[in-house]
């Protein structure tokens, strides 16, 4: 069991690691500030020279779409970092019930399986798939049974 834990510690940091996505927010939280100081001295310029509005206004929508851009993708890569989060937490949760139940299981275990499987499609008599609360998918090939 301890081979075990410890072979899931690493998965689970590899899995769950999220320092790539905090840079990359890092980096464009950098690009927001950057684009927001962009449209202030863009507004400025408008404000003290007569800039022709057609030209203002491309400008203007190019940065607030740079912008935006960036808002998405900060949206995306918090998103994925929950699912990290939950995602360890799932794994830790399966590990406890492990340790709890004192090494492999030797018989059907319910809730083990209402915690661990999200839902089983049976295609045919002979093929189905189990597919696990963290997205992985197991094909079952029936006719072996």
């Amino acid at each position: 069991m301890e081979r075990l834990k410890k072979d899931y510690a690493e998965i689970i940091g590899v899995l769950t690691d999220t320092s790539a996505l905090d840079k990359e927010i890092s980096s464009r939280q950098s690009e927001l500030d950057v684009v927001n100081e962009l449209i202030r001295k863009l507004i400025e310029e408008n404000a003290r020279t007569t800039l022709p509005q057609d030209i203002y206004i491309q400008r203007y929508d190019e940065l607030a779409a740079r912008y935006q851009a960036a808002q998405n993708r900060i949206k995306k890569i918090a998103e994925e970092k929950q699912g990290r989060a939950v995602k360890r937490h799932n794994i830790s949760r399966f590990l406890s019930d492990l340790e709890v139940s004192k090494g492999f299981l030797t018989e059907f275990d319910e809730g083990l399986w209402s915690e661990t499987v999200d839902f089983f499609t049976v295609y045919s008599e002979r093929d189905a798939t189990v597919t696990f609360m963290d997205g992985s998918e197991v094909h079952v090939d029936l006719s072996a049974e």
